[in-house]
């Protein structure tokens, strides 16, 4: 299970921050570049959340895993040839059907599946390997990008695909154990429909949504920043990636104790200070100033770190019993599909008119904004419960601005 996220950090790595360098190199403006990370998004909206249904409906996440692994790197490499991407549009059409068979989330669903109760403080064990592999992986990537050329990132992806395939026929069996004690149980939609309906989820749902706006904007644009704004060469943008991982890995390794010690409302006031702090800070750079970045970036660990874990957390509370992989995938299409999708197209629209540094400025007004109101709510739930003195009845479902 380690090497499997080992795996997919690595090789997700030869593409994801990349992929704005291949389509500067592509002659691509910073606008165009948001508009197809932005549509990718959408498209990854509808498909990431219907192969979560779908393995939940047939009881068979290692299938779904490996039909959408395979489509997915096949598209993804027409990239690779010249006479396929002659044109913004054929850019355009083939980087938007990779999208197609994005799984973002399945492979969390089948972890949460096998680790049942323990994933409250294992699976943040687990994760972390796949935040090392995406920090050596773009640090290496950047090297060989800038001394090979693009056409080695999609040499690389390939083969830690193909890699990736072989390790999940040989060693995830057919069926996880949760899926397999179902038997021919199928799921139960209408426990999904009173989660999804609930008020505190619907909250919850929203607040990633934004937060992943505001991420998207820097995961998509920061490198175009760097690299045409500030001088950076590719391998100091992917050295920038080292720092970012670095605190991400003990808040992975401590999840458990992070989510039992603070709560959801804590940790998510220190991620969106963090942003805002780390966003903030971009507008203030300069060419001479830029190695000061490492510091900001540093605070990235914190931002998605602390983010993801108290996210997963509350993920893991509110699933009904097999429905993991669709509230993964939910998860992330919230979160990585329409919130940085809208990030993406919004941030290039904002890149080429008001430009680079009035936009940070922009996106870290967003959060602030989503700081002020969880401040505000955490204040007013404590004043409440001073002056009543008849003690609330707790919810069902953990709410998602909770104080503990």
């Amino acid at each position: 299970m380690k090497f499997l996220y080992f795996l997919t950090g690595i090789s997700n790595s030869t593409w994801g921050r990349f992929g704005a360098i291949y389509y500067m190199e592509k002659g691509l403006t910073a606008g165009e570049i948001g508009l197809i990370e932005g549509v990718m998004s959408c498209v990854e909206t509808v498909a990431t959340v219907l192969w979560g249904y779908i393995s939940d409906i047939i009881k068979r996440k290692r299938g779904v895993l490996i039909f959408t692994k395979l489509m997915g790197t096949l598209v993804l490499t027409m990239l690779a040839f010249d006479f396929l991407a002659s044109s913004f549009t054929n850019i355009f059409l083939i980087s938007i059907a990779s999208q197609a068979f994005m799984n973002n989330g399945i492979l969390d669903g089948w972890a949460f599946d096998v680790l049942g109760s323990h994933a409250k403080d294992e699976w943040g064990k687990i994760r972390l390997f796949q935040a090392i592999s995406w920090g050596l992986g773009c640090f290496g990537i950047a090297f060989i990008t800038d001394y090979y050329g693009f056409v080695w990132n999609f040499i690389l992806y390939d083969c830690l695909g193909i890699i990736s395939l072989m390790l999940m026929l040989k060693f995830i069996t057919v069926q996880s154990s949760l899926e397999k004690a179902m038997g021919d149980v199928a799921p139960d939609r209408r426990a999904v429909c009173q989660v999804l309906c609930n008020g505190v989820v619907m909250n919850f749902l929203a607040e990633m949504w934004i937060m992943g706006m505001g991420v998207g904007v820097v995961e998509k644009l920061l490198y175009v920043y760097m690299v045409e704004d500030l001088g950076a060469s590719t391998i100091f943008c992917g050295a920038t990636i080292l720092a970012q991982v670095s605190f991400e890995i003990p808040i992975f390794y401590n999840m458990g104790w992070l989510n039992t010690k603070f709560g959801y409302s804590t940790l998510m006031i220190v991620s969106q200070v963090c942003y805002v702090v780390r966003v903030w800070g971009y507008s203030l750079l300069q060419t001479d100033t830029l190695n000061w970045i490492f510091l900001l970036e540093i605070s990235h660990g914190f931002t998605f770190g602390l983010l993801w874990v108290a996210a997963k957390e509350y993920q893991r509370k509110i699933t009904p019993l097999g429905w993991q992989g669709t509230f993964s995938t939910l998860l992330w299409m919230i979160y990585g599909s329409v919130g940085k999708g809208a990030g993406a197209i919004i941030g290039g629209y904002l890149f080429d008119t008001i430009g680079a540094r009035d936009t940070w400025k922009c996106s870290a007004a967003l959060i602030a904004v989503l700081l002020v109101s969880r401040v505000a709510y955490v204040l007013f739930t404590l004043i409440s419960k001073c002056l009543t003195a008849r003690p609330k009845e707790k919810e069902k479902v953990p709410t998602a601005w909770p104080l503990v």
